[in-house]
């Protein structure tokens, strides 16, 4: 694992434990996908010292590519990348003048509740590796950070097993798992006899 790959899960759970201490013990699920996916965002840009952008279009991030970062790109549809990392260093770009950017990284980020939404990932693996193949924008990596919920009757399952559930799915596949982060948080559901767990997993759908 990479060390943007750890940043990434250890991020993830700085938004969770963010959220279940600003709400007194609120998880992810009760609130949007943007919380997660800003919270990344804004970390990902402090630590590494990145220009990262939020719901950039194709468009948009070719205009980017070219040094343009002002205006309005033509219309993309609804097609956004949930996080875009630049490969720029903020402070070698304070100099001034027309700049070129490269993508470090596309990130898509997904919640589930009661397991992997396999059909959703890989939609957003597949808008990933489609937009990689453009010549115009050199795209390094991209990624899934997906944050799932799970429970079971009277028992703790673990992580493992939604990992595992996974690796079963794309087996085959060239989209490893490259990481996993469950939290410590749980609850256990009396009228319905199950406890609730939560984490994180990273796949990575392609790094050059």
């Amino acid at each position: 694992m990479s060390g943007i790959e750890r940043k990434i899960l250890d991020f993830a759970c700085g938004a969770f434990n963010r959220y279940h201490d600003m709400t007194g013990g609120g998880w992810l699920s009760e609130t949007h996908e943007s919380f997660l996916q800003n919270f990344v965002a804004i970390e990902i840009s402090d630590a590494l010292d990145r220009y990262v952008g939020v719901d950039e279009s194709p468009n948009r991030i070719i205009n980017a590519s070219e040094g343009e970062r002002r205006g309005k790109p033509r219309n993309d549809g609804n097609k956004r990348f949930d996080i875009v990392v630049w490969s720029t260093n903020k402070k070698a770009n304070k100099k001034g003048g027309k700049k070129s950017y490269q993508v470090m990284s596309l990130i898509e980020v997904k919640k589930s509740h009661s397991g992997v939404a396999y059909s959703a990932l890989e939609k957003d693996a597949a808008k990933i590796t489609d937009f990689a193949k453009n010549k115009v924008v050199n795209v390094k990596s991209g990624y899934l950070l997906v944050y799932i919920e799970w429970s079971k009757f009277g028992d703790n399952r673990r992580l493992k097993n939604q990992i595992n559930k996974w690796v079963n799915k794309v087996k085959g596949n060239k989209m490893p798992l490259v990481g996993s982060k469950q939290m410590d948080h749980h609850w256990y559901d009396e009228d319905n006899d199950k406890t609730w767990w939560c984490g994180f997993m990273l796949i990575r759908v392609f790094k050059k």
